[in-house]
């Protein structure tokens, strides 16, 4: 019974969860932003808000989030650059989500400094490599988002193995539920067809000594008649009678 009702709950529909998506990457120094990249439409304006905020900092090289869909690492050696990113989806700000932020902030990270190194970033004007770097940026958004969803795909497929199962469970429940239901009913049957046959002989039974009884009713009275019609004959069974 519990298995049946845990598969009839898990047969309710379901609403998938979007996946987390890197949708926004921008390398900056300090407040500066240097090149920024959006895996589809415009930049966010909290960015501006969040370089503001962040760019003014001191911190060695380090990881840290903002909220629950900010990612951003900052390195204060050298031309103290920052690079952020966004996150969407549910639940972006937890688990599998910062593992995506940070793989992406490192392959950012390091492909600016091979391409273009500390030393342009330090004299750079505002966006002097978004021409240049954003094609990077992009590129990297849609190869980690691209190996987020083959993970999700695989969680969906477990998901969807561990439902079939627990279905088949439920079926082979709610089979034995009905062959238990079969089974009582078989022998409510059978009951029912005993009661039946046992009926069935005592009305036979009955019926045939109702027979008897009108036989010997019958005998008895055409035994009567004939004595009657004997004694008739002979003009009486007394001493005048021609029968003696």
């Amino acid at each position: 019974l519990l298995l049946l009702l845990l598969w009839r709950r898990r047969r309710r529909p379901t609403v998938p969860a979007m996946a987390p998506r890197v949708v926004y990457g921008v390398v900056a120094r300090q407040r500066t932003p240097l090149a920024e990249a959006t895996l589809d439409g415009a930049a966010p304006p909290e960015t501006r808000t969040l370089l503001n905020r962040i760019g003014g900092q001191t911190r060695g090289a380090d990881l840290m989030e903002f909220g629950h869909s900010w990612h951003w690492w900052q390195d204060a050696g050298g031309a103290g650059l920052t690079y952020l990113c966004i996150l969407d989806g549910e639940n972006s700000g937890v688990g599998p989500s910062r593992a995506l932020g940070a793989s992406f902030l490192a392959d950012a990270r390091d492909a600016f400094e091979e391409d273009i190194g500390r030393e342009l970033a330090l004299q750079a004007e505002a966006f002097a490599f978004t021409t240049r770097f954003a094609p990077v940026l992009k590129a990297a958004m849609q190869q980690h988002n691209s190996t987020k969803d083959s993970l999700s795909n695989v969680r969906d497929t477990v998901d969807q193995v561990r439902e079939r199962m627990v279905d088949s469970i439920g079926a082979v429940v709610e089979r034995g539920e009905k062959m238990d239901s079969l089974l009582d009913k078989t022998e409510q049957l059978q009951g029912q067809a005993l009661e039946f046959q046992q009926s069935s002989v005592a009305l036979r039974r009955a019926m045939y000594w109702k027979k008897v009884k009108i036989y010997l009713l019958i005998a008895g009275v055409v035994a009567v008649v004939l004595l009657i019609v004997v004694a008739w004959g002979c003009n009486g069974f007394g001493k005048g009678s021609n029968c003696s």
